[in-house]
């Protein structure tokens, strides 16, 4: 176990910080696959190198791809949702620490792409360590886990730096082709990323999911066109991204619950 303190410096060690590591090990799969429910007696970091793992810990479900983590706090219980298909590989490492290591990085999926390959060393060695290791000290093994959660951080940091910069676009994205029909999956594609790791940070920045602020986006539109302007119902449709008249009175009613008409009588 090593002992540090909660923040670099010089103040004096405070015995509370503290990381060890408990174990680590590599799994791969050319099959489909689905993550066995497992109760976590410790930490645990998951690092997918290939294909995607769905699990659930407690009520969240998580969607981790390859290049991307993550860190799990202890009693927790861990299930598969969905299986993985194809070839999947990840590796995992179980370790106790202090909460204040793991502040900030636990429990969200964490893209580690800018230091995959010195996370795929330390994730080596770690297992490496902890074979030859044969007593419960391992200082070796503990140091590498420490400068694991380190790197750790410093990549969550450079997450949220871009993932600002990507929701902000993602949000102009949206407002600039509210004229068609767009959904996640779409959106996802045109920037090149993961749709639930896309859906997951915009809930998080915004506080409300894709699918919910498009459909208000559209809504909010027709309801300003019908109650001000005198276009026709079908213009109004198509202006939003309904090019028949009929999805679009089927779509304004399933979220007034009254017809475009009617709410123009209403609001006229």
């Amino acid at each position: 176990m090593i002992c540090l303190p909660a923040k670099p410096g010089y103040q004096k060690i405070d015995i509370k910080t503290y990381v060890k590591a408990r174990s680590c090990y590599y799994l791969s799969v050319n099959e489909e696959m689905l993550y066995a429910r497992r109760f976590l007696e410790y930490s645990e970091i998951l690092y997918v190198l290939g294909g995607e793992v769905h699990l659930t810990v407690g009520e969240t479900a998580y969607t981790i791809g390859a290049g991307e983590l993550l860190v799990i706090p202890n009693y927790r219980t861990v299930v598969g949702f969905r299986q993985s298909s194809g070839k999947t590989s990840f590796c995992t490492a179980e370790f106790t620490c202090s909460d204040e290591m793991t502040e900030g990085i636990s429990e969200r999926v964490i893209s580690v792409k800018e230091d995959g390959f010195f996370i795929n060393k330390l994730f080596t060695r770690l297992s490496e360590t902890m074979m030859e290791s044969s007593g419960n000290q391992n200082y070796e093994g503990d140091a590498i886990l420490l400068s694991l959660l380190y790197t750790i951080r410093r990549n969550a940091e450079i997450d949220d730096r871009s993932n600002f910069s990507l929701m902000v676009s993602v949000m102009e994205y949206i407002n600039g082709n509210i004229g068609t029909m767009l959904t996640v999956d779409d959106i996802a594609a045109h920037f090149g990323y993961n749709k639930d790791y896309l859906a997951r940070n915009f809930r998080a920045r915004y506080g409300i999911t894709v699918r919910k602020y498009v459909n208000d986006r559209k809504i909010s539109m027709a309801k300003r066109l019908l109650a001000t302007t005198d276009v026709s119902v079908q213009k109004i449709g198509e202006s939003i991204g309904f090019p028949e008249t009929e999805l679009f009175e089927k779509y304004f009613r399933y979220h007034e619950k009254v017809t475009p008409q009617r709410f123009r009588k209403m609001h006229r």
